[in-house]
């Protein structure tokens, strides 16, 4: 079915009334009152129809339960798919996708190629609060390596995705790991636009000094998506 045609059925007052005669009974059953309801739909009930949209989205993209309530990060895309990549393109060389590359990738010795990896799935999330980088990526779970992405998956969903790419001056930042660093394990790339088109690559030590620099909450992350079954790894 054409994507217009979904979209017409979607907003169509006969599928809206069926969602809603779902959903009135539903509330009841919780014991929710008529007149809650009805206060629901003025103005201040819109923080909460911010909420269900967080959580029907979350259902449907088949977000594991323990993000929905995430205080730093909220989903803000569907899965998106990473195409497979040959681990032999560093972030370092990627003159090819940024104007501007930060020289402390090669200065910290993170231009080490990887090895082959297969397609992944990955979502976005919005910062929705100040933080670390350390506390963003430490609401993910606690196996922090598994929310690093390789190097070329990076610069492939920079390819492939860009349209979900932070804008307004703001960073969307991706978790990867560097063995060889002296400056330690994990490090994070952060893209911005630093014009119209072109895009600034810039990089932080997760682990050190950089791991507790506060983020404004209009940045965005990228990492591997962790599905409603998965169970929580520890590190």
């Amino acid at each position: 079915m054409a994507k217009k045609d979904v979209s017409m059925l979607v907003s169509a007052a006969g599928w809206s009334a069926s969602f809603i005669g779902e959903l009135i009974p539903a509330l009841r059953e919780r014991g929710v009152s008529d007149e809650e309801i009805h206060s629901f739909v003025k103005r201040e009930g819109r923080p909460s129809v911010n909420r269900i949209a967080d959580m029907l989205a979350a259902d449907i993209w088949d977000i594991r339960d323990d993000l929905r309530d995430n205080k730093f990060l909220r989903p803000a895309s569907p899965p998106l798919i990473i195409d497979p990549v040959d681990g032999r393109e560093v972030l370092a060389d990627a003159s090819d996708v940024f104007s501007q590359i930060d020289v402390d990738f090669r200065k910290w010795r993170t231009d080490k190629t990887g090895t082959a990896q297969d397609k992944i799935s990955v979502v976005v999330y919005d910062a929705i609060e100040k933080a670390s980088i350390i506390q963003f990526f430490n609401s993910l779970g606690d196996n922090k390596k598994s929310f690093c992405l390789h190097q070329d998956q990076i610069k492939g969903f920079i390819r492939k995705h860009r349209r979900w790419l932070r804008t307004d001056g703001y960073g969307t930042f991706f978790l990867f790991q560097a063995e060889d660093s002296p400056y330690g394990n994990f490090f994070t790339a952060i893209v911005n636009f630093c014009s119209h088109s072109e895009l600034r690559l810039s990089i932080r030590a997760t682990n050190g000094c950089d791991g507790i620099w506060v983020i404004n909450k209009n940045c965005r992350f990228v990492a591997p998506q962790i599905k409603l079954e998965d169970p929580q790894q520890s590190t």
